[in-house]
């Protein structure tokens, strides 16, 4: 019988306490929202940098959620009123509990996707693929974090043979503990690029440390990588050549793509993979989507689905909410990519519109800064204005703080380019600019919030939306 959702079994795996509240008592869900607490949930009480779960307790229980993992402080002050578990960190304890559910599925084939770039769009591509033939679950939108990749692995339906995660990397060690729980059968690495810097420091680190996600392949397992990256990958004894599938477009690799071509249809390509070729369609717009697929195809040969199966699949594959969207507006093209941006992301941007845009003086580029670069932040921006330099838009529109240092390289350019601190200094500008230009193209880090440029054009507002 399958009893791990009990409190007692909770309280077992945690080494918790426990406190007003039957052993035999069953729960539904793991929770760390308490505005998102349901009848029988257990919430678990975090403590972030802003905000502590601790004073959300009392409303998740109103909620309807049956118990709260809490410290051990809150416990022993108010265990003889609420029902409580009781632990030394309740971060720990979640991951001890993902880490518990992992080990009963030990016949769960587990996917994992780590990079810099492109993990979301991958794991839904694998997933697409792998869905038309296999019974999955994937981790909904972009929870790839310490806090929802666990409390995801707890929350998965039962007896589901396949999984497929992504894995985040934000601080030192994050990707470590991640695939220490999710132990992956097939790992996915999209691509090492500058990524957090402020947190990370260097490429070096950002590189280690998405590559400690090798550690924890299973002996059986596989690896998916960039050539670029093979070296790298063999430094790893625990790692075998035989376990290593190589994709890129350059050398000698086992998954290849040639003759890409972008349109508004999307983009098209041949893909070769050990000695088969096939031409390949999908409705994305990019050459960076060329390499997210040959990763996910590279998994679906693994699973036995042939080049003709996943071309046909790949056709009804349709783009990741900010990722990429090409919106209709009064007879002009919108792309919208802004749910985030890296300096490797950006580069990709501009090289999409330099092949999707044919008369580039009726592009009206809107770019938001790149968050969380640190020390590197004036070098990768003044490096994003070459990139537009090369581009040459019809006008450039640049929001935010960081991207003074874009804006310096340009004014003195004959780049018609404006800045402004904040989106919503430019809402009222965008209606009357976009009746002078064929295509509006946003990308921005999320943070800069440019999809509330979209809500100006009656377009969508948001990614629940």
């Amino acid at each position: 019988m399958w009893r791990f959702r009990t409190i007692g079994r909770v309280v077992s795996i945690t080494g918790g306490h426990l406190g007003n509240i039957s052993p035999y008592a069953e729960y539904k869900r793991i929770r760390f929202d308490s505005r998102n607490v349901k009848e029988g949930d257990i919430f678990v009480a975090l403590k972030g940098h802003n905000t502590d779960g601790h004073d959300y307790v009392d409303q998740a229980l109103s909620r309807g959620a049956i118990a709260a993992i809490v410290s051990e402080e809150y416990f022993f002050r108010y265990f003889h009123e609420k029902p409580l578990i009781g632990v030394s960190d309740t971060l720990k304890a979640l991951w001890e509990l993902a880490s518990a559910r992992m080990q009963m599925e030990a016949e769960n084939d587990t996917i994992a996707v780590v990079g810099s770039v492109g993990k979301t769009t991958t794991k839904e591509l694998v997933s697409h693929l792998l869905s038309g033939m296999y019974s999955l679950y994937r981790t909904p939108g972009n929870f790839n974090t310490l806090i929802s990749v666990p409390a995801e692995i707890v929350n998965m339906p039962l007896g589901i043979p396949m999984s497929v995660f992504e894995l985040a990397l934000h601080e030192v060690g994050d990707v470590d503990i991640l695939a220490r729980i999710v132990t992956p059968k097939i790992l996915i690495v999209t691509s090492i690029a500058a990524e957090h810097l402020e947190y990370l420091g260097d490429m070096a680190t950002v590189k280690r440390e998405n590559l400690q996600a090798l550690k924890h392949v299973r002996t059986d397992g596989w690896v998916i990588i960039p050539a670029s990256l093979e070296k790298d990958v063999k430094k790893y004894t625990s790692i075998h050549s035989d376990q290593i599938i190589t994709f890129g477009r350059r050398g000698h690799v086992d998954i290849s793509a040639k003759g890409i071509h972008i349109d508004w249809s999307g983009t098209t390509f041949t893909l070769s993979a050990f000695g088969e070729s096939k031409k390949i369609h999908i409705p994305l717009h990019g050459v960076h989507y060329v390499y997210d697929v040959m990763a996910a195809i590279a998994t679906g040969l693994i699973y036995d689905l042939t080049l003709s199966y996943m071309a046909s699949r790949l056709s009804e594959f349709y783009p990741v909410w900010g990722r990429m969207q090409v919106y209709e507006y009064a007879g002009r093209k919108i792309v919208f990519d802004a749910y985030n941006a890296s300096p490797e992301s950006m580069k990709y941007f501009l090289q999409t519109l330099q092949m999707l845009v044919e008369d580039k003086e009726h592009l009206l580029l809107v770019i938001g800064d790149m968050k969380e670069l640190g020390k590197y932040s004036r070098h990768y921006h003044e490096e994003l204005a070459d990139g537009i330099i090369r581009l040459k838009p019809g006008k450039v529109i640049l929001v935010g703080s960081e991207v003074r240092y874009t804006y310096a390289k340009l004014e003195d350019t004959e780049i018609d380019v404006e800045i402004y601190e904040d989106v919503h200094e430019v809402r009222d500008r965008i209606p009357h600019l976009v009746d002078y230009f064929e295509v509006v193209a946003l990308k921005g880090s999320r943070g800069v919030h440019l999809e509330r440029l979209l809500d100006v054009m009656g377009l969508m507002e948001d990614e629940s939306t």
